[in-house]
């Protein structure tokens, strides 16, 4: 009871009463004593309040924290716990229940029982904190995280703390994957650059991919067309995130039976067969729209074109096999863009023409044979080069006139008015030849 002192001050005290009796057992009157325990309730409204703040404290932490006592019950879980890992008060009603649910797996969680215990053990007789140790836990919805625990005793109760360093792990795997594309990369472009390196410096460089000498192999060449609607210039500003994506498709392409690299012309892919047989054309086809479907189902956004190389099995031919699959992919886009995957051996008279370097050369030729069509068309507008083409391939006219669905007669007119124009006859084997090929050069520099 509280009473009031002379000076106005509350004293709280606790009354003990007990009888006194005579010699017969009667009570005759009643004994009380008055203790001050002022004091001792000022200290336990202090500890009470200091506990009620260190719940707060702990409960609003941004950090994961649980209160474990000796019996192996949680008596206290805070709301981030709950925010990070999902589970609950009855998802924990004892240590085992959650270490059951957080680690699935029963031999990962047997060592994790022997890890934390030895660490508390360790802890008890060094009268310290536990050691922090990096676990995986399964979260309520399923992901894991990578987690850091530390336990500190506190009587008989254990406050364990989890620092979530999944992200710091992510970005370490990031870096190191980076790190591992750049090196791989590094060593193919000077494979496929360098004219100087020897069979067995060849050898050695591919063998630390763990390619396998013998094994045949196909060149594929993925040019990116266009990353979300826009070509790789429109990226310049951004080149970051374009760098991602190239991160993800060769990521996405990645296999131990493929070398994938970043190439300076798009991105390089060799496939090695599982045996000593060489694919067939077709085959090497459908490993490019494998590869593809492949793409468009991690990274949907991506345009891609490709060129295939002839197959080979002698690691020294890469150089020449990459060359190959870079023309099939140039030549194709500017003669064929619609078609999206150019195989070399599909190039024909164009695995010459795309030798050509010299630009006036080139100009040249197309204006003497194709000069005085090209200032009529460009005048009249009347397309007569897709005729020409046409004309040029075709062994009968008829067959000409039926793919342009057009009459023959109107075909045969257009032929002697282009024969007037150009001042040759189209019956000469050379002249068609030569027309042709200037045909071929004008797509080739147009694109």
């Amino acid at each position: 009871m509280e009473v009031l002192r002379p000076d106005g001050t509350k004293t709280t005290l606790e009354i003990f009463g007990s009888p006194v009796t005579d010699d017969h057992g009667k009570v005759w009157a009643s004994l009380a004593s008055f203790f001050d325990i002022t004091d001792r309730k000022q200290a336990e409204a202090a500890l009470r309040s200091s506990e009620a703040r260190f719940r707060q404290l702990i409960k609003t932490l941004p950090l994961p924290v649980t209160v474990l006592n000796k019996a192996g019950e949680y008596t206290y879980i805070n709301d981030r716990f709950m925010q990070v890992f999902g589970y609950d008060y009855e998802d924990m009603s004892t240590r085992q229940q959650w270490r059951e649910l957080a680690f699935p797996d029963e031999q990962y969680r047997q060592w994790v029982e022997k890890t934390w215990s030895a660490a508390i053990k360790r802890a008890a007789e060094t009268g310290q904190d536990s050691e922090p140790q990096e676990y995986k836990i399964t979260c309520k919805d399923g992901s894991i995280r990578s987690v850091i625990i530390s336990g500190i005793t506190i009587g008989e109760e254990t406050l364990a703390t989890f620092t979530d360093v999944s992200e710091r792990r992510r970005l370490e795997q990031a870096m190191k994957a980076s790190y591992e594309r750049h090196r791989k990369s590094d060593l193919m472009n000077e494979l496929i650059q360098s004219s100087s390196l020897s069979a067995e410096k060849i050898y050695e460089r591919t063998h630390s991919l763990g390619v396998k000498k013998g094994v045949s192999f196909s060149c594929f060449l993925f040019v990116v067309e266009e990353y979300q609607g826009k070509t790789r210039t429109d990226w310049q500003d951004d080149f970051a995130q374009y760098q991602t994506m190239l991160d993800s498709v060769l990521d996405a392409m990645e296999e131990d039976h493929r070398v994938v690299w970043d190439s300076p012309d798009g991105i390089g892919v060799l496939c090695f067969e599982a045996d000593d047989t060489r694919p067939g054309k077709d085959e090497q086809k459908n490993i490019a729209k494998q590869l593809r479907n492949l793409l468009a189902a991690k990274v949907p956004e991506v345009t891609i074109s490709i060129g295939i190389s002839e197959p080979s099995a002698n690691l020294a031919d890469i150089r020449a096999r990459y060359r190959q699959a870079g023309m099939a992919a140039d030549t194709g886009r500017k003669v064929w863009p619609q078609a999206g995957t150019y195989h070399y051996l599909d190039m024909g008279v164009f695995q010459l023409l795309s030798r050509f370097t010299e630009e006036d050369e080139i100009t040249e030729y197309i204006e003497r044979n194709l000069g005085n069509l090209l200032r009529y068309d460009q005048k009249k507008h009347e397309a007569y080069l897709d005729t020409l083409e046409v004309i040029l391939m075709s062994d009968n006219l008829k067959e000409g006139a039926d793919k342009l669905f057009i009459h023959y007669q109107t075909l045969l007119f257009r032929r002697q008015r282009m024969e007037k124009i150009l001042e040759v006859s189209f019956d000469d084997f050379a002249t068609r030849m030569a027309i042709l090929t200037a045909l071929h050069l004008l797509k080739l520099r147009k694109n």
